[in-house]
């Protein structure tokens, strides 16, 4: 009986019932996330609420929009802590400004093992079918990408010789 009570109280009240979460984020937290990164979705905004912000690990399609996919064609630097991609005709890839490259990353299932995941500055021509973010924002390492394209296939890859020249340091 007493069981009884507590319930009907408790929904009088308009506790929470136990399958409702409390946010984990508080409207500031909210706030600074949807200021930080705009062009995210409004669903992660809000699974963020409720989880915290390691609920926004993950791809970067969870969260944000992205372009169609297409073929590219271009330059590939593989660095550690880094990622550049410079679309055709480009004949370099040097290092932008922050906030205005394009940082590249792969499906599960399409970096070649073959290939370093911290080698430093080794540029390889590359050819893949992938999506770009629709708009710009805080992509990559540290946010320093204007965009952030995935591969979706890669199609080839192969090393470029002079890598030592095309390197910006």
């Amino acid at each position: 009986m007493r069981s009884a009570a507590f319930i009907l109280f408790a929904s009088f009240l308009g506790l929470p019932s136990c399958d409702q979460k409390t946010p984990v984020l508080s409207e500031d937290d909210v706030a600074l996330v949807r200021n930080t990164f705009p062009t995210m979705t409004k669903e992660c905004v809000e699974r963020a609420k409720r989880e915290g912000f390691e609920a926004l690990n993950g791809p970067t399609d969870r969260c944000f929009p992205m372009q169609r996919q297409r073929e590219w064609v271009g330059l590939w630097v593989n660095e550690f802590e880094g990622s550049r991609f410079c679309p055709a005709p480009a004949t370099e890839c040097k290092l932008t400004e922050y906030g205005t490259g394009t940082y590249l990353t792969f499906s599960e299932g399409q970096r070649p093992v073959s290939v370093d995941r911290f080698q430093d500055g080794a540029i390889f021509q590359i050819r893949f079918l992938g999506r770009k973010t629709q708009e710009s924002g805080s992509f990559g390492h540290m946010g320093g990408n204007a965009h952030e394209i995935i591969v979706d296939r890669l199609i080839s890859l192969q090393p470029r010789n002079g890598n030592s020249d095309n390197m910006a340091r």
